[in-house]
């Protein structure tokens, strides 16, 4: 794991502690002594350190004998990295509103990346999309307001609605008679929906595309709701 050995001696480099050769044993504990990083950070450099170290002379034959073994593992070393990152680097607060306009205003993305992206932004915010693995579709039917409409490009048709009781951005597709439905009624923005949606349950537990059921009741008027940020 040449990249961790590199993060700290950046770090070492940073601060001018001219450490070159020593260990990464005792780089890691040069950085704590010096107090440029925290007890808990000291812990994952040396966890991931000693995983990395396990499996130096490991042969391929028993390195893959146990592949759920080597898969947690794996995952514990990005999970223990990711920490490292967070408090190493200086990174400025996220305003995740901001990250949810630009996630949903960006045409290019494709659908399972916005599935995935949309999932952390929201478990940054204790909201965890997280289902069990079912073939039952997962139904809701809520009042919602219409936050944005996409009905005019030639590549999709949806609407993004805020549900107004789980205080949560949904992104609906919308088929071709239910656009020729929203342009007849002269939906707007902000405007109330009652509405029952559906999309089916993945393999790991997430929604699919959201669906709009046809039994929709449009409320004429702009909806007063509060969306807590």
């Amino acid at each position: 794991m040449a990249w961790l050995q590199e993060l700290c001696k950046k770090i070492v480099e940073k601060n001018n502690l001219k450490a070159s050769n020593i260990s990464q044993f005792d780089r890691i504990n040069l950085l704590y002594n010096e107090k440029i990083i925290k007890e808990s950070v000291k812990q994952c450099l040396h966890s991931i350190r000693k995983i990395r170290n396990s499996y130096i002379h490991v042969n391929d034959g028993e390195l893959y004998e146990n592949r759920q073994f080597l898969i947690d593992q794996a995952v514990n070393i990005i999970i223990t990295f990711k920490e490292v990152l967070k408090n190493t680097l200086q990174v400025s607060p996220i305003d995740y509103s901001k990250a949810f306009h630009n996630l949903i205003s960006n045409k290019k993305m494709n659908f399972i990346d916005f599935k995935y992206r949309y999932r952390n932004i929201l478990k940054e915010q204790n909201i965890d999309l997280q289902l069990g693995v079912t073939s039952t579709p997962r139904v809701v039917t809520s009042l919602f307001t219409a936050m944005e409409l996409d009905i005019d490009t030639d590549d999709f048709k949806e609407i993004t609605l805020l549900d107004l009781k789980l205080q949560v951005m949904i992104v609906i597709d919308l088929t071709i008679p239910q656009v020729e439905n929203i342009k007849r009624l002269k939906l707007e923005v902000k405007n109330g929906i009652l509405a029952t949606i559906v999309s089916n349950i993945s393999s790991i537990g997430q929604t699919e595309e959201w669906l709009l059921l046809d039994n929709t009741t449009f409320i004429e008027g702009k909806s007063t709701y509060r969306y807590i940020r």
